[in-house]
């Protein structure tokens, strides 16, 4: 085993319960991972890539030990990096429902990416994923809490990605075919 134990950064507790149950999906040995909500600053680039390199840097310099950071964002078919890295700001500031207006108005497919980065204070490895998919037309703006994935349908799929379960997400993710590539890397 090329690494006896990795740190997952990330403040957001689903995010890493999706990771787990990714790793036990792929038969890895999930005990061997750790969250660390370290605090990390993200750069403002319009590369996924350039987010999830410089959240790596900063985590290790912190930490020590080998660790796994990632940067995801929602892109639409007519607006080639939008949101993109700025999904969760354009979320907070703009809300959910404007997002939901300009995605049905410009008639967009969606796709979610994904970059990991894995770094171990010596190389980086990066590892993609990708899920298509469309609008939510039946979209309902009655919560407070909604988020990107009550307003994304992914390919194949009638219901959003927010009703789907995890044990179901996590056969067709972007963050999950991403962390099939991981997975595949550490058992070489």
């Amino acid at each position: 085993m090329k690494y006896p134990f990795i740190y997952i950064c990330t403040q957001n507790k689903s995010k890493f319960d999706e990771y787990l149950a990714c790793f036990e999906f792929y038969k890895y040995t999930a005990s061997l991972f750790t969250r660390n909500d370290v605090d990390l600053t993200e750069p403002k680039s319009l590369s996924l890539e350039e987010v999830a390199i410089n959240k790596a840097t900063q985590a290790y310099s912190i930490l020590k030990k080998p660790v796994l950071t990632d940067d995801t964002g929602l892109f639409l078919s007519r607006f080639p990096n939008f949101p993109g890295t700025y999904t969760k700001f354009l979320s907070k500031t703009l809300g959910i429902d404007y997002i939901y207006k300009l995605i049905s108005e410009s008639k967009s497919t969606l796709c979610f990416k994904i970059v990991l980065c894995f770094y171990n204070g010596l190389d980086y490895e990066i590892f993609n994923g990708t899920m298509k998919g469309t609008l939510n037309h039946n979209f309902t703006k009655s919560s407070a809490t909604l988020s990107y994935n009550d307003l994304f349908i992914p390919d194949g799929k009638t219901e959003p990605l927010s009703e789907i379960p995890l044990s179901e997400r996590i056969k067709i993710s972007h963050r999950s075919k991403a962390i099939k590539k991981f997975v595949d890397w550490l058992n070489i």
